[in-house]
């Protein structure tokens, strides 16, 4: 597998065009284009900006040799994320909500969630870090909210 055929694997798999990939690493969708097509070789420092951006190993990219993610980030990135949640239930900035219990969840909610809570998701939701094991119904009851937030559009993520 060639870098251009990785390239296009983490775009593909993130459900971004060549227009929004491109752009969220500082290019146009046609040199994107090129690059997934090996009609051009990138640049260290798109590529530098891609690995970080999609969260994935440099090793991989380039050689595809090591692990696609770069599991000691997303390790510390869930640990932060959980610990970030703790403290602001702890806090009471956000209910101790008993999910299970709330399947109707998104029926009922409103914009006095605090938008840190959302902001939290939102982060975790990016990251794809509550899409697998327990989280499924979690990321299932919030993407709704997250989507339909008018402080959280997608034209406001990094």
């Amino acid at each position: 597998m060639t870098i251009g055929e990785r390239l296009r694997m983490i775009r593909k798999k993130e459900n971004l065009l060549l227009k929004e990939a491109g752009s969220a690493c500082g290019i146009s969708a046609q040199t994107l284009s090129r690059y997934e097509n090996n009609d051009r070789k990138p640049d260290y420092e798109f590529l530098g900006r891609f690995v970080k951006h999609f969260n994935v190993s440099t090793d991989w990219l380039l050689f595809g040799e090591t692990p696609i993610y770069r599991a000691a980030d997303l390790d510390r990135d869930v640990k932060e994320s959980f610990i970030e949640l703790s403290d602001l239930i702890r806090s009471k900035k956000i209910p101790d909500l008993n999910i299970p219990s709330k399947l109707d969840f998104t029926k009922k909610i409103s914009d006095d969630i605090p938008e840190n809570y959302l902001l939290l998701i939102k982060y975790m939701l990016k990251y794809s870090l509550i899409r697998k094991g327990i989280f499924q119904f979690f990321y299932l009851l919030l993407k709704p909210l997250i989507d339909t937030h008018p402080k959280l559009s997608e034209s406001d993520q990094n």
